[in-house]
């Protein structure tokens, strides 16, 4: 995490992009989740052809990534709250060159994100204690052990300094299964994860040691840097689900590519490369170009599949004549 190249856009001046993700647990009926996602859709399409999001919509509640010209992310988010009859307001915004996801999706699911154990439909029934950043400094003055619920590719770009990790996870629906693996020191645990919704459910994780104070910081890594400018107590980039794949405590994009094979991201300073394809060390893929497949093939006498017709041109982002909308 010492090699992280410096930012690709420090010279580049501001511009008017903020990239804005917020979550809410709050029971919806399943008989709106169809009416409140077609009138969204419909509302984007005509009326902010440059917003640009993802948004999450299950009877639990409401996860939310929006990118585009800050007036449009502020209206989208007054819409939200109006369409739902709810208050989402723990956004973490952070600024970037340009938007950063490719269209507008609004999908309905079972689950916000999936994990092996149901919560609790009441929102304050929890079993974590949210916290802030100051309130987080002061529980590390008193001993207590950070534990990152991310995946392993995630915390390998960056994490907290002494932060507890599961080597192994490379799916967050793994993490009770894995819990047992974690060496806690302390018996008071700050959960965290990059926006804080992972948090919500790992809470209800019965594998935690006996005894443990569980923390949860709230708005997570992206609401820390919010919160302490400095962020002495991080190391290396944060891995964010969009065009960006990495970013520091100020939101510039730190360049990292993803493995051929596992799709992985990578330190471009650490990264091998293979006839011009990145590929990490874990993987050691080397069969780029289907050798072997191509061997065995000629060896078994079986034709190739036809060619596929050749790709339509990628869809211009905001353009409402097109697929960008669903």
């Amino acid at each position: 995490m010492s090699n992280l190249l410096p930012p690709t856009s420090s010279t580049t001046p501001p511009t008017p992009y903020v990239n804005s993700s917020g979550y809410i647990f709050h029971p919806l009926s399943a008989f709106s989740l169809p009416i409140a996602r077609a009138a969204l859709l419909k509302t984007a399409k005509e009326t902010y052809p440059d917003l640009m999001g993802t948004i999450l919509i299950a009877t639990e509640g409401i996860n939310v990534r929006l990118s585009g010209p800050p007036s449009s992310i502020t209206s989208f988010k007054i819409l939200i709250n109006g369409t739902f009859n709810l208050t989402l307001s723990n956004y973490k915004d952070v600024t970037s060159s340009s938007c950063t996801l490719p269209r507008f999706l609004i999908k309905i699911k079972n689950h916000l994100i999936k994990f092996p154990l149901e919560m609790p439909m009441n929102p304050n029934s929890t079993v974590a204690t949210h916290i802030n950043t100051n309130e987080m400094k002061t529980l590390l003055s008193q001993g207590a052990q950070l534990f990152d619920t991310r995946n392993d590719y995630e915390f390998k770009l960056g994490k907290f300094k002494n932060a507890a990790t599961i080597e192994s996870l490379k799916t967050f629906q793994d993490l009770p299964s894995k819990l047992s693996d974690v060496n806690f020191k302390s018996n008071k645990v700050i959960m965290y994860c990059t926006g804080g919704i992972r948090c919500e459910k790992a809470q209800y994780m019965s594998s935690f040691p006996p005894n443990t104070e569980l923390y949860q910081l709230n708005g997570g890594i992206l609401k820390y840097f919010e919160e302490d400018p400095s962020s002495a107590l991080w190391e290396g980039g944060l891995f964010v689900f969009d065009e960006r794949k990495c970013i520091n405590s100020q939101g510039e994009v730190i360049p990292v590519d993803c493995c051929f094979k596992c799709r992985n991201p990578i330190e471009i300073a650490t990264a091998s490369t293979t006839k011009g394809l990145v590929k990490c060390n874990e993987c050691g893929y080397d069969d780029f170009y289907n050798v072997k497949g191509e061997e065995r093939r000629r060896s078994t006498g079986k034709k190739r599949k036809a060619e596929p017709p050749p790709p339509q041109p990628a869809p211009k982002k905001g353009t409402a004549n097109n697929n960008t909308y669903a």
